[in-house]
């Protein structure tokens, strides 16, 4: 009886044993996985913020190093302050891609698929990051205090129509799950009157607050887009008419 009962305890201090030793791997494991994050965006962080402090976020000085570069982004008071790169045979090259090309899960801002540099409107896709950077901050012109006062600043080289002061035309929160979603990515490149009248007439339809801007044929169109996670696929759209 004597043995059978310290035969039980035994198991159990086994078991126990078992249990600590596995919480502890996980633990550790739990661990790994957050350094590696952190580490991914501290890689990515320290890399833009080289080439900002080299460059002076002039795109004709990092187009000698770089040709897809072809413009910087910047809205104040946000972490928007980046490269914007230009690939037109392959638009999401720089998806997860650094400066220099090699892999970044955090990417690099780009121009997307049909815009041209002489266009009269264009869109920049950035990721939405956990540890606030990239575009994540984006997300603060859906309060109007914010995007009332706040504009896109858009330097670009030589040669492209895009460089100027973009004030807000209008933003709002675009469901791609949904069955008929507004093509927005659709609308750039050179568009014609009309075309660039309904989308307009869009942006100002579909944004969340009223912004008091309007545009009209002649002008140039900004449009800035990242994740926003409200749904399983869905986007927060800002776009800009450059001030005269």
């Amino acid at each position: 009886m004597a043995s059978g009962k310290h035969s039980s305890k035994s198991g159990k201090r086994r078991g126990f044993l078992i249990a600590e030793i596995i919480c502890i791997i996980v633990v550790i494991a739990c661990a790994v996985l957050i350094f590696m994050q952190v580490s991914k965006y501290w890689t990515a962080n320290n890399e833009f913020a080289e080439i900002t402090e080299e460059y002076d976020r002039n795109p004709n000085a990092l187009v000698t190093d770089n040709p897809n570069c072809v413009g910087w982004v910047t809205v104040a008071d946000t972490r928007i302050d980046y490269p914007v790169m230009y690939t037109p045979d392959d638009p999401e090259y720089y998806l997860h891609r650094n400066f220099e090309g090699d892999y970044s899960s955090a990417g690099t801002p780009f121009l997307g698929k049909g815009c041209l540099l002489d266009g009269n409107s264009s869109i920049i896709y950035g990721h939405n990051m956990n540890d606030g950077s990239m575009f994540a901050t984006l997300r603060q012109f859906d309060n109007p205090d914010f995007g009332l006062t706040h504009t896109i600043e858009y330097n670009t080289i030589e040669g492209a129509t895009g460089f100027g002061s973009y004030q807000l035309l209008g933003c709002w929160y675009e469901d791609l799950t949904a069955p008929d979603p507004y093509r927005y990515w659709d609308q750039v490149g050179e568009l014609s009157e009309q075309q660039f009248n309904d989308y307009v007439t869009a942006v100002r339809s579909l944004s969340i607050y009223g912004t008091g801007v309007t545009a009209e044929y002649g002008d140039d169109l900004l449009a800035l887009s990242t994740c926003s996670y409200g749904t399983a696929d869905e986007r927060f759209v800002v776009v800009g008419v450059k001030a005269k």
